[in-house]
């Protein structure tokens, strides 16, 4: 399996092509990207003038998160979860997941076939006391809700960059060590920093993220 996602963002190349079919040439293996090299160069001269383009590569804003998932990965998107549950970050990702039903079943059915997600069962984030009330979210919950519910509508890309926190409580983009891609991140973790990234950068102009789920885990 893997999941396919184009930021929404306002480029000459978007107008063009549309997200399916940017996101389509800018993954596409070869030889099929060298037969069509005349419009990725022309589409690249756009791309690199771009504020969003992220000196991985030419359309940047698209990117690919290929299964299985990494339990490092998974560990990664719990541990920047906020840490108090009051804040606005916080109580927004709650009632986001209350509204979504992302209870998470969705990601765990697809644990059980033991090809999509490393581990048999999610992380979970716990805030309160140890023996009294206490509020849990686990990774298939954000899972669910960032790769398994569809495209993000602006609201929902700004929701999940907020919660984990790329952006800040008045939607300004936050920047600290743990976004950067490390030595030690494997693919999967990798994979997720740029998809956050440009979620975040999508959500702040007001734009969604397109995702594409194929099943059969194909490049384009």
């Amino acid at each position: 399996m893997a999941v396919h996602f184009c930021a929404s963002l306002p480029c000459t190349a978007r107008q063009r092509l549309g997200d399916g079919r940017l996101m389509e040439l800018r993954l596409a293996p070869l030889p099929a990207a060298e037969l069509q090299q005349g419009l990725r160069a022309e589409l690249a001269q756009g791309c690199r003038r771009c504020p969003f383009h992220l000196g991985l590569r030419d359309m940047g804003c698209a990117g690919v998160i290929r299964h299985p998932i990494s339990a490092a990965a998974e560990r990664w998107l719990l541990h920047r979860l906020p840490h108090d549950l009051e804040a606005p970050a916080a109580r927004q990702l709650m009632a986001g997941l209350q509204q979504a039903q992302a209870d998470g079943q969705m990601v765990d059915r697809l644990r059980a076939l033991h090809r999509h997600y490393e581990l048999r069962r999610p992380v979970q984030r716990r805030w309160g006391r140890r023996f009294g009330h206490h509020t849990t979210v686990t990774s298939s919950q954000l899972l669910q809700v960032a790769l398994h519910a569809g495209s993000l509508l602006p609201s929902q890309a700004r929701l999940l960059a907020g919660a984990l926190g790329y952006l800040d409580d008045h939607q300004q983009p936050r920047v600290d060590a743990g976004m950067a891609c490390m030595p030690q991140d494997d693919a999967s973790v990798r994979a997720l920093k740029h998809f956050l990234s440009m979620t975040a950068a999508a959500g702040q102009r007001g734009a969604g993220v397109f995702i594409s789920l194929d099943p059969m885990g194909h490049d384009v």
